[in-house]
């Protein structure tokens, strides 16, 4: 769900919508409207700023992009042999 959604969806709310009126306004259920309301009740700059799960990424695009050349150029290289040409090249 995008910021923008959420400021309007805490907007209404504010101005004392209910959430059947702010999920029929924004066609979306009344379970995300309650979270998204839960959730700033709990931390206001929660529209500011969603932390994004799981682990960074190790390679950047312009690597993955690399990788991946090399592995359809060749197959049936091993992992290692993979990561020791991508290191060459990238330093």
């Amino acid at each position: 769900m995008s910021q923008g959604l959420r400021k309007k969806i805490i907007s209404l709310h504010k101005k004392g919508e209910g959430y059947k009126k702010i999920d029929k306004a924004f066609l979306i259920s009344q379970n995300t409207v309650a979270k998204v309301i839960q959730t700033f009740t709990k931390d206001v700059t929660a529209t500011v700023s969603q932390r994004h799960p799981g682990h960074p990424r190790k390679l950047t695009p312009r690597q993955e992009c690399l990788l991946m050349r090399r592995v359809e150029e060749n197959r049936h290289a091993s992992s290692l042999q993979l990561a020791k040409e991508l290191k060459a090249k990238l330093g």
